[in-house]
């Protein structure tokens, strides 16, 4: 997701907000645990395709992007 433009632009965005919303708190030091929920409309009955094809992009934005990634300047 880094190295699409468009993805990057929208996970800096998210990373902003986050940053926002913490406040003065520090960030996470701990281990966490991340539970999702995935609904899968009844368009998707006969087809559901693999379960990370649905989380994937969630794992994509909580890894680092490799530091030769451009960002976009906001």
């Amino acid at each position: 997701m880094w190295s699409r433009e468009s993805q990057s632009l929208r996970l800096v965005c998210l990373r902003q907000a986050a940053l926002v919303a913490m406040a003065d708190r520090a960030p996470f030091s701990c281990l966490l645990q991340l539970s999702l929920t995935v609904y899968v409309g009844t368009r998707h009955t006969r087809r559901k395709g693999d379960l990370d094809a649905y989380i994937a992009g969630v794992c994509d934005g909580l890894m680092a992007a490799t530091p030769i990634t451009h960002l976009a300047v906001l």
